[in-house]
C-alpha cells in the first residue's frame, strides 16, 4: 500500500501551526484525530531538533515529514507515538550525517563545502562539534532527556553518553568563554 502524503491528508505546515484545510475534509476524516493532533503539537519541535542535529533546515524538514509518514503507516501498532517520532527523527538524522561523512571521505581531494557561520555563537559552536557530541548534547539539554534515554536512543552505553556530554561541554566552554 502506498503511503498517503500528508498534504493529501489536509495537513499543512509552514510558519504557522499545521492545519486541516476545508477542501480536504474527506481525506482528513479517514486520518486518526490523534495523529493530526500529534502532528500539530510536535512538528515544529521535531524540525528544530532535526535542524540542530543535521544543521540544515531543508533536510530537517524532509526528515521530520518522513518520520511522520512512517508513524502514519504504523499508527495502530505504536504505543507511544511522540517517542516513536522522536526516535525515527534521531535515527534518520544519524543516517544523514553518516551519508555526509561517507561523501566527504570520498571527496578527500576536492574542496569541502564550508558551513556558513550564522552569527549565533552557540549555534556555530554546536555545528563545529563532532556529530556524536552534538547529538548527545542536543538530546540531553535541548530535548531534556536523561542520560539513560539518550543512550537508548543513540544505542550507546550510559557511560559513553556521560563522557560525550563532558567532552562536548568542555569544547563549548573553550569556544564560548575565551
Amino acid at each position: 500500500m502506498q503511503p498517503t502524503p500528508l498534504s493529501e491528508l489536509g495537513v499543512r505546515s509552514g510558519a504557522m501551526a499545521p492545519t486541516i484545510t476545508p477542501s480536504s475534509q474527506a481525506a482528513a476524516s479517514s486520518t486518526p484525530i490523534g495523529f493530526v493532533a500529534l502532528y500539530r503539537d510536535r512538528y515544529d519541535a521535531m524540525v528544530r531538533l532535526a535542524a540542530l542535529l543535521v544543521d540544515r533546515t531543508e533536510q530537517a524538514e524532509e526528515i521530520v515529514q518522513d518520520a511522520f509518514a512512517a508513524l502514519y503507516e504504523r499508527w495502530d501498532h505504536v504505543d507511544v507515538p511522540a517517542a516513536y517520532v522522536r526516535t525515527v527523527v534521531v535515527n534518520r538524522c544519524r543516517d544523514a550525517l553518516r551519508r555526509r561523512r561517507v561523501a566527504a571521505a570520498l571527496t578527500l581531494g576536492r574542496v569541502q563545502e564550508a558551513t556558513e557561520p550564522t552569527g549565533d555563537l552557540l549555534h556555530d559552536a554546536l555545528a563545529a562539534l563532532p556529530a556524536r557530541q552534538r547529538s548527545v548534547l542536543i538530546l540531553r539539554f535541548y530535548e531534556d532527556l536523561p542520560n539513560d534515554d539518550v543512550a537508548r536512543l543513540l544505542k550507546l552505553r550510559p557511560g559513553t553518553v556521560k563522557s560525550l556530554v563532558h567532552r562536548g561541554l568542555s569544547t563549548l566552554r573553550e569556544v564560548i568563554e575565551p
